[in-house]
């Protein structure tokens, strides 16, 4: 018998729900890991310095990047992730590259089991996770999906880099055309959400707001 097939259809709650989630989330009062999702060269000084603030606010936490490198100079890698950090003042001796141990080639979703399988095996429990506004929701999705899948008791949060403008047309995501974050957030990023969750790839928005109300009664 073949498996029902997966209809993306979230209520106009839940979208709002996640939305305000994603980018007004209550905030751990310690962190173990501060985690700054990888963006094209364009929108990553602001994610790069929400991540600087939050390792600021964090004094013990370890602040993680993408552990590997890759060819295309628009992409992030972790040498250059590294240096902007460097530069933004967050001390070299905190920053860790975090690679996944899967055959997800790198992307969110590979990023977000690095942040699981590195967390659980170091034990630790509050992750703050910094994307691009436009970027955010899916980010959280991503990680908490990969937390649910995984079983993991990882508490994640949400900080959501401050955006420099929303309607400036720009190269944002790989393979795509130019185009501004609230273009991208109407359009792409809600397709993208649409086939991760009919692949299987992502947990229901239902499922991501139980898992944060539960991780907000026990925080």
């Amino acid at each position: 018998m073949e498996a029902k097939a997966r209809v993306f259809c979230p209520t106009l709650e839940e979208v709002r729900a996640i939305d305000a989630r994603a980018l007004s989330d209550v905030q751990p009062h310690t962190a173990d890991l501060i985690y700054i999702h990888g963006h094209v060269i364009c929108n990553q000084y602001v994610v790069h310095k929400m991540g600087a603030e939050l390792a600021a606010r964090y004094p013990d936490a370890w602040l993680g990047i993408v552990g590997i490198d890759v060819d295309d100079p628009e992409l992030p890698g972790y040498t250059r992730e590294l240096e902007n950090m460097i530069k933004l003042g967050v001390d070299k001796n905190r920053i860790v590259g975090l690679v996944a141990k899967t055959k997800i080639p790198p992307s969110t979703d590979w990023e977000s089991y690095a942040i699981v399988q590195n967390a659980k095996k170091l034990e630790y429990e509050n992750v703050v996770i910094v994307s691009a506004a436009f970027h955010q929701v899916r980010a959280l999705l991503s990680d908490v999906s990969a937390v649910l899948k995984t079983a993991s008791k990882l508490r994640i949060f949400s900080a959501v880099a401050r955006t420099d403008s929303w309607t400036e047309r720009r190269r944002n995501l790989q393979n795509t055309p130019p185009a501004s974050w609230l273009e991208e957030l109407n359009s792409t990023e809600w397709e993208k959400l649409k086939r991760y969750y009919e692949k299987g790839d992502h947990c229901s928005f239902a499922e991501v707001l139980e898992y944060l109300n539960l991780r907000d009664r026990h925080s």
